[in-house]
C-alpha cells in the first residue's frame, strides 16, 4: 500500500487499482472508497486543490420561474439558451415544443409547438432567429412572433447544432458523424465533413476551426478540424468518461474544450495544445456545462451537477456555487453581459441568479 499526504486533512491511499481517500474534518474521520482507475489521479488532485468548498454559495436566485402550473407534475428542463439583449429565456423541457419566459416578470410570452420530439433550442447571438433541433432536422424561427422561416434536413438521427459568433451561419453534427456547415440567410450548405468522431460540434472562439466530440464507454474523443481547408488538424481525448447518454460539452473564446465528467469533474483540454486540466467541485455527476468571456477575457466556465448546484469558475478557479434546486440541473447558460447565469433543473423550474464583478475581480 502506497500513502500520499495531500495536506494535513486529505490522505489518499493505494491499494491495486483502488483508491482510498480518508478526509479528516476536525475530530470527524470519514472513509470513502472509490473503485476507479488510476487515469483518474489528476482529478483527486484537483479536487483536493478547488473541489471542497467554495469561497462565496449564493442561496437566493434573483428569479425563479416554475414551468408546470401543476406542482405534483414538474417539467424537467432539457434545454436553455439566453436572448443577446438578455430580456427572454428559450425554455425547453420533455416534449415537442418551446417555450419563451421574460426574464423581468417571469411570465411565459410565446410558445412554439412542434411535431416531434425538440432535442436542442438556441438564440442567434446577432439576429432575432432561433435554432430549433428535432430528431430529423433544424428550423428557423422568427423570436419575437413564433413565425415559421425555413427548415435544414440533417442527414443524422437527433442533430445538435450551434450558430457562429457573427451569427451568419450554422454548425450540424449528427449520430451518423456528417458536419455541416449552413448559410443563416440562405439556407444553402457551405461546408461538409465527414467526422472521424459523434454528434457534438463547436466552433472555435474566433471561427476558424471546427472542434467535434465523441463518446467512448471509458474516455471522449474530440477532433479538431480546419474550416478554409476542411481537414483535420488534430486529435485529443480525455483521461477519463463523460456523464451519458447526453455529454456535457462547450467550447470557450480562446479555444478550450470542456467536458463534464460522471464523477463530479469537468477536463478541459487546450485544443491547439492538447494539454489537459480538471476542474472538480461537484459530489455527483456533471450533467451541462457553458462557457463565456469576462470583462477582462477572463475564461469563464459554468457547470451543473446531479447534485443540485452550479458552479462558476474563472478558469481553474472555484468563483461561486449556486444552491436551490431540489432535483439535478440538467441545464445552464450565461447571459451575453456576463452579470447573471441561469440554470434549469429535473425540479421543474428556470432559476436566474446574478454574477457580481466585484467577485470575479476578487478572484483574479
Amino acid at each position: 500500500m502506497t500513502l500520499l499526504f495531500l495536506d494535513a486533512k486529505k490522505l489518499i491511499l493505494f491499494e491495486g487499482d483502488k483508491i482510498l481517500i480518508r478526509l479528516i474534518k476536525f475530530s470527524l474521520r470519514k472513509n470513502i472508497l472509490l473503485r476507479i482507475s488510476r487515469s483518474m489521479l489528476l482529478c483527486l488532485f484537483a479536487l483536493s486543490i478547488n473541489g471542497l468548498s467554495a469561497t462565496q454559495v449564493c442561496r437566493q436566485s434573483l428569479r425563479t420561474i416554475v414551468l408546470s402550473k401543476n406542482p405534483s407534475e414538474p417539467a424537467p428542463v432539457s434545454f436553455i439558451s439566453v436572448s443577446p439583449d438578455g430580456k427572454r429565456i428559450l425554455v425547453g423541457s420533455d416534449g415537442s415544443g418551446v417555450q419563451f419566459y421574460d426574464v423581468a416578470t417571469g411570465q411565459l410570452g410565446l410558445s412554439i409547438d412542434l411535431d416531434d420530439q425538440v432535442t436542442f433550442g438556441t438564440f442567434s447571438p446577432t439576429r432575432r432567429e432561433v435554432l430549433i433541433g428535432t430528431r430529423y432536422s433544424v428550423s428557423f424561427w422568427n423570436s419575437n412572433y413564433g413565425q415559421y422561416i425555413r427548415k435544414i434536413s440533417v442527414p443524422s438521427q437527433f442533430p445538435q447544432g450551434v450558430f457562429s459568433m457573427d451569427g451568419k451561419t450554422i454548425l450540424t453534427g449528427g449520430s451518423n458523424k456528417f458536419i455541416n456547415v449552413w448559410d443563416v440567410e440562405t439556407g444553402g450548405k457551405l461546408l461538409h465533413l465527414t467526422a472521424k468522431v459523434g454528434s457534438l460540434v463547436g466552433f472555435s472562439g474566433d471561427g476558424s476551426k471546427i472542434v467535434s466530440a465523441a463518446a467512448r464507454p471509458d474516455k471522449v474523443l474530440i477532433d479538431v478540424y480546419g474550416i478554409q481547408a476542411g481537414r483535420l488538424q488534430s486529435e485529443h481525448q480525455t483521461h477519463a468518461p463523460a456523464f451519458l447518454p447526453s455529454v456535457p460539452f462547450a467550447i470557450s473564446h480562446d479555444g478550450h474544450a470542456i467536458v463534464g465528467m460522471d464523477y463530479g469533474a469537468s477536463e478541459i483540454i487546450d485544443i491547439e495544445s492538447g494539454s489537459h486540466a480538471f476542474i472538480a467541485g461537484h459530489s455527483d455527476a456533471v450533467t451541462s456545462v457553458a462557457s463565456a468571456r469576462g470583462e477582462r477575457g477572463e475564461r469563464l466556465w459554468l457547470t451543473g451537477s446531479r447534485d443540485r448546484r452550479a458552479i462558476l469558475w474563472n478558469g481553474t478557479k472555484l468563483l461561486k456555487t449556486f444552491n436551490g434546486h431540489k432535483s439535478a440541473i440538467t441545464a445552464v447558460a450565461f447571459f451575453l453581459d456576463g452579470k447573471r447565469i441561469v440554470t434549469g433543473s429535473a425540479d421543474g423550474t428556470v432559476s436566474i441568479w446574478s454574477v457580481e464583478q466585484h467577485d470575479l475581480a476578487a478572484q483574479r
